[in-house]
């Protein structure tokens, strides 16, 4: 078994996916990028599809902020710490909670988790291995104990682990586990929480897809990105790209065979959750990241079905 507390996520923050001179999105550090004081000429996202106002964005997350992500029940893995920790803050930060929140980890007596469910009724911490078969079983029926006929709305996949290594030092061992944690995890929890997904997208009665309805977000991250191949030199990290390149393809599979039952399946990158340096340079805060996170997660459709998006609410290109 592999001990995880939630995805290590990329050690800079994703820029667009603007071509540099170096082949990748971005090409220097964000700390010294142009991007750092935007101006009208560096705030144009290009996409694999359109070109998109980051000013646009900050008017629709406006728009979307004052509700917040309205979803009647959510299973967050990887609440041990990190990214997770902070997800789960924040969706009891909304305007409108969750009924239901599973805190799922692999320590169900860590302090750091039991002291943010101190409190809530709707949260329920479960133990939950995404590894092992067994655990995931017995957390879809503790889900469905509590939620019936309900169902899940909303599974996000967010456990996650890495080795450094470089092309190198990779290693067999190194692939097969990590790829174990950030690609057969989130697979087999969604295979085995699918008939839940079901259900609450045909109990929800709503014709729309949504995060609302019924939801699987795969947490990944821009270093899976086989376009972009963000920071080689700085983090060449074969097994964590790798893994997180499958996952993206997880993420598309998922929506061309589940889209037909009314449950939307993206991939999110959440950026390099790390303590604040100066104002708007270096990698995003955990606060920046998840307030990102949860305002895109509040504005996903059908139109968004089988894609990659970042905290920012910009489309990155597979």
């Amino acid at each position: 078994m592999v001990k995880v507390m939630g995805d290590p996520g990329v050690q800079r923050t994703p820029r667009c996916p603007i071509p540099s001179r170096r082949g990748g999105a971005g090409g220097v550090p964000h700390s010294t990028h142009p991007s750092s004081t935007r101006s009208g000429a560096t705030s144009r996202i290009i996409e694999a599809d359109c070109q998109i106002s980051l000013g646009q964005h900050s008017r629709l997350w406006r728009a979307v902020g004052m509700e917040g992500l309205s979803v009647g029940s959510v299973l967050l893995t990887g609440c041990d710490g990190g990214l997770g920790l902070g997800l789960l803050k924040g969706l009891l930060e909304q305007p409108s909670p969750p009924r239901h929140i599973f805190a799922a980890c692999l320590d169900p007596q860590g302090k750091a988790v039991n002291e943010v469910a101190l409190g809530f009724p709707n949260v329920m911490i479960l133990p939950l291995d995404v590894t092992d078969p067994n655990s995931i079983k017995a957390a879809v029926r503790k889900v469905r104990a509590e939620v019936g006929s309900a169902g899940l709305n909303l599974l996000i996949n967010n456990t996650g682990t890495t080795r450094r290594s470089t092309l190198a030092t990779e290693t067999a061992e190194n692939m097969s586990l990590v790829y174990t944690t950030n690609t057969i995890g989130p697979l087999q929890t969604s295979q085995a929480f699918l008939p839940l997904l079901k259900e609450a997208a045909e109990a929800e009665g709503q014709r729309e897809m949504s995060c609302s309805r019924a939801a699987i977000i795969n947490i990944s991250s821009i270093l899976g990105s086989i376009e972009v191949a963000e920071a080689w030199e700085e983090r060449q990290d074969i097994c964590y790209r790798c893994s997180k390149a499958a996952l993206n393809m997880l993420t598309k599979c998922l929506a061309l065979e589940y889209g037909s039952s009314g449950i939307l399946c993206v991939s999110v990158d959440p950026g390099h959750v790390t303590p604040p340096l100066e104002q708007g340079m270096g990698p995003v805060t955990l606060e920046e990241s998840v307030r990102g996170v949860l305002q895109l997660l509040a504005q996903l459709s059908a139109t968004n079905n089988g894609t990659f998006w970042d905290w920012r609410g910009q489309r990155l290109p597979w």
